[in-house]
């Protein structure tokens, strides 16, 4: 439903967001990172996308690009009020 909704509406980061857990949980990595990487382009302050993305380039290796998403995750807006969230993620 998530798939379908999402194509319904592709400028809409909602549909997508739900999907990168999803991706991860059922082992689709590639698909997890692809999905969350599209949320960040729609909206870069969601920090918690942020950090699932950093978490799973970190898994697959990707140190430098985990090391960027994990930042990006610590400088958002949202998290500004979480200290131990931006802590964690830095």
């Amino acid at each position: 439903e998530y798939e379908a909704a999402a194509k319904l509406d592709p400028q809409s980061p909602e549909p997508l967001r739900p999907l990168v857990a999803l991706y991860a949980e059922l082992g689709r990595d590639p698909a997890a990172i692809r999905t969350a990487r599209r949320v960040l382009e729609l909206d870069p302050a969601d920090a918690d996308t942020a950090h699932a993305l950093g978490k799973l380039l970190f898994d697959a290796k990707q140190f430098a690009d985990a090391a960027a998403a994990l930042k990006q995750a610590a400088d958002s807006p949202r998290w500004a009020d979480e200290p131990a969230k931006r802590f964690g993620a830095l």
